[in-house]
């Protein structure tokens, strides 16, 4: 029978609204980004999974080949096929279980290899999250993308705060986070402004959508 997680499902359909509301201010569209998804548990791949759902329903591809522009990082680095397959690897990573670099052990390594312009911290295990979003990872996720997103969303401990995202990217990042905060002031690109960080949570889709 079709079921629904709050924390599964819910998420990931309150990521994907938040990427899509980012468009006008990226450019492009959602099948132009590089995901990268930094995280142990589950809700990483069921998150990925709906966006690469989305990416295959707006340009008819198929979900596997959507799926190719996603990568997962766990608390050993990025997941590829040099890491290893069925038997050592739990299943929901293996959908995003690439061809791809082996030396990638943390999640720096990641961002400079493989450019993304979408950084989503998603750690279900509790604790400090397996990497941090710290200056050299928003710097580099700032070369990659003119404004790139990076969502802290790991509940316990989120990855960075929405002041060090800006001031790290220069302002120019688009920032959303699993809690409610305030503006920022003095970091918008430019002029300073303050910039109002998003908040992603799957309240917006249960019960508000889910009902």
């Amino acid at each position: 029978f079709p079921c629904f997680s709050d924390e599964l499902q819910g998420l990931g359909a309150a990521v994907l609204a938040a990427i899509l509301g980012s468009l006008p201010k990226t450019g492009g569209s959602l099948a132009d980004h590089t995901v990268l998804m930094s995280g142990e548990g589950a809700a990483a791949a069921c998150v990925a999974e709906l966006l690469a759902a989305a990416v295959a329903h707006q340009t008819g591809t198929t979900v596997l080949e959507a799926r190719q522009n996603i990568w997962l990082v766990d608390s050993k680095g990025l997941v590829t096929r040099s890491r290893g397959d069925s038997s050592t690897l739990e299943d929901y990573k293996l959908p995003y279980c690439h061809s791809g670099p082996a030396d990638c052990v943390d999640l720096l390594s990641a961002v400079q290899t493989l450019r993304p312009t979408v950084l989503i911290g998603c750690d279900q295990l509790g604790g400090p999250p397996p990497f941090a979003f710290d200056q050299q990872v928003v710097g580099t996720m700032a070369d990659n993308a003119q404004h790139p997103l990076i969502f802290p969303l790991s509940s316990t401990q989120p990855e960075c705060s929405p002041h060090d995202a800006y001031v790290w990217s220069g302002g120019r990042a688009v920032v959303a986070t699993c809690r409610q905060a305030g503006a920022v002031e003095g970091v918008g690109e430019g002029d300073g402004q303050a910039l109002q960080p998003s908040h992603i949570s799957s309240t917006y889709i249960f019960p508000g959508v889910g009902e």
